[in-house]
Parts: C-alpha cells; structure tokens; sequence
C-alpha cells in the first residue's frame, strides 16, 4: 500500500520538477497559463454575478428581482462568451501550429 509521503512525492515530481519540460513545440508555456486563465475568470464572473441575487434573498442588500435576475443573466452569458472565447482561441493555436506538431511526431 502507498503511503501518504511516497504519494506526496510522486505529485511533487510530477508537477513541481524544475527540469521536466511542462509544454511542447506546439504552445509554450504561457499559453497554457493563459488557457487557465481564461477558464478561471469565466467561472469567477459567473460566481460574482450571482452573489447580489443571493445578498438580496438574505436580506443583506435590496434590490428588485428584476435588477439580481439581470445580473445574473449578464454573468451567465459572460460565462458563455468566455468559454466561447477559449475554444476558438485553443482550436486557432491548435490548428495553427498543425505543422509544428506534425513534424514532430
């Protein structure tokens, strides 16, 4: 059976190893930074866009339903143009370095 230190050992090596190469010829490393990024302030944005509807509901803040229901479809439709925006990018930095991967394979 494993033990909690060789388990902590095995993830510190994969993920933590400074001479293990984390990106390839195809996206180097500050993109995949930025595909998290991405990822991270669309779920962010969604998140915060439904806290004043929850604030209201609690009784912490006032405001109308109508104004927490539209901001609250504000952050749902960031969320999306968000993801939408990550996917073209990924498939356009995919697509666009094909060459670059297929020589290297």
């Amino acid at each position: 059976m494993f033990s909690i230190p060789s388990l902590w050992n095995a993830f510190r090596f994969a993920y933590w190893n400074p001479g293990r190469r984390a990106y390839n010829k195809g996206c180097k490393r500050n993109r995949y930074q930025g595909f998290y990024a991405i990822t991270i302030l669309a779920g962010f944005a969604n998140r915060a866009t439904v806290v004043p509807k929850k604030l209201s509901e609690l009784g912490y803040i006032k405001i109308s339903k109508d104004l927490s229901s539209g901001i609250e479809a504000v952050g749902f439709w960031l969320f999306w143009v968000c993801i939408a925006f990550f996917g073209f990018w990924l498939f356009a930095k995919f697509f666009g370095n094909f060459k670059a991967l297929r020589e290297e394979g």
